[in-house]
Parts: C-alpha cells; structure tokens; sequence
C-alpha cells in the first residue's frame, strides 16, 4: 500500500490554520484582509495566512503559545494537531450550536 506522506512530510502551524480555516469556511467569513493578529511574532506570519491564524484564535481552535506567539514556520506537531482537533470538537458542539441556536426560528430576534 503506497502511503499518501512520506515519514519526512510534514505541515506547518501556518499551512494547517489555513486549511483548518477553509475547511470550516472561516475564508469566506473575513471581509477585510487581517494585517494584524495579536500575536506578538506577527511580522513572521505570511500575509496568506494572517485571516486563517487571527480567526482561529479568536474562535479559539487553533492558539499560540503560552507567550502569545503562532509560530507560523513551526512543524505541526501530534500533540498540537490533537489540540486542535480537541478545540474543534469543542467548538463545533458548544459554540457553532449555541450560534445556530441564536440564529433559528425559536430566537426572540
């Protein structure tokens, strides 16, 4: 069976928050493209990647450090991926429900 990675593959922590954000169509939620992310290594965050890091933290799926950087050149590491897919789990059954929630025919809005 051919292995779609090779062992030597592997993700950045900029690459993956871009994909993360696609896939959950964050991509089309950003109407202005975000020059700054609140992490204080900013400036090393590829402009391409800035929406995709900036809505993850805000939505709290994809964080930095401890010391508040993303560290965008980063491997992705196992432990940080099984965060991520923590965090998205959390957020897609608590957050994404309580907006559908808000959003449907029994609001009071």
């Amino acid at each position: 069976m051919l292995s779609i990675l090779n062992r030597k593959d592997y993700i950045t922590r900029a690459e993956a928050a871009v994909v993360i954000s696609k896939v959950l169509g964050f991509d089309k939620k950003v109407t202005q493209p975000i020059t700054q992310t609140g992490y204080l290594d900013d400036e090393s965050i590829p402009v391409w990647a800035k929406d995709a890091a900036w809505i993850l933290k805000n939505e709290k799926i994809m964080v930095g450090t401890e010391d508040n950087n993303f560290l965008p050149q980063q491997r992705l590491t196992k432990g940080t991926a099984a965060n991520i897919v923590y965090n998205l789990i959390n957020f897609l059954r608590d957050t994404l429900a309580q907006r559908y929630l808000d959003m449907s025919l029994f609001s009071s809005d």
